[in-house]
């Protein structure tokens, strides 16, 4: 009876799994000065962009635990926590930022007290000729454990969504150049100055892909916006 007890005990003592604490967003606030320095870091590595070294510039636990904490997917948690030791947020920005011509900071914009760096990214097609521009705003932290300043989160304006919204539940196949996508980059557009009798959003739906296929190479390509003068 004794051994019963005790190969009871041992059976449950390894065959329950230790539950992980929940993803909690945990870091300090930064500096403008910091926020533009951050900025001017990300411009460094933007080209060409490698995964390794842009690594470094994102925080991938504050990311995963906003993810966990926005998403409507089930098991947010456990995806943030996958999302996090992979550290796909770099290979996914390393994706937008393939071909880039020019990466800029443009400015540091004051959202409440957090400074966040606007960027903007300039493509040009060899094909077409075509130059196409995209805008980035930078969601930064200070990681409390190494008091550096990272990035955790990304506004992209063509989508109009942040990089973990893009993660908690929505397909890349379903963003082939929305009426969304281009108004948005009409709006960022008027916002930095173009008079709005000078624009027009054409969104081209699925009619007129700039790649075929599936994959992060053909979901860069059409998630971008071409501006043409």
């Amino acid at each position: 009876m004794r051994l019963w007890f005790a190969a009871f005990w041992i059976a449950l003592a390894f065959g329950c799994k230790k539950r992980e604490p929940p993803l909690v967003l945990a870091v300090d606030p930064v500096s403008e000065a910091d926020a533009k320095a951050l900025g001017e870091k990300l411009v460094a590595v933007a080209k060409p962009c490698d995964p390794r070294r842009l690594s470094p510039l994102i925080d991938h636990q504050a990311l995963a635990a906003k993810f966990a904490n926005t998403s409507k997917l089930p098991n947010a948690q456990r995806t943030g926590r996958a999302l996090m030791k992979e550290q796909t947020a770099s290979q996914i920005l390393c994706g937008w930022l393939r071909g880039v011509t020019e990466y800029k900071l443009l400015r540091v914009k004051m959202v409440g007290s957090e400074p966040h760096p606007i960027m903007r990214r300039m493509m040009r097609d060899a094909r077409s000729g075509i130059t196409a521009i995209g805008y980035d705003e930078l969601q930064l932290g200070t990681t409390k454990k190494d008091r550096q300043v990272r990035l955790y989160d990304v506004f992209f304006y063509v989508q109009g969504q942040w990089l973990t919204q893009v993660l908690g539940g929505n397909s890349p196949d379903s963003f082939i150049e929305q009426p969304q996508a281009a108004e948005a980059v009409r709006k960022a557009m008027a916002s930095l100055g173009v008079a709005e009798g000078q624009m027009e959003a054409v969104s081209l739906g699925e009619e007129k892909p700039k790649a075929m296929g599936s994959g992060e190479a053909a979901w860069a390509e059409n998630r971008r916006a071409d501006i043409v003068y």
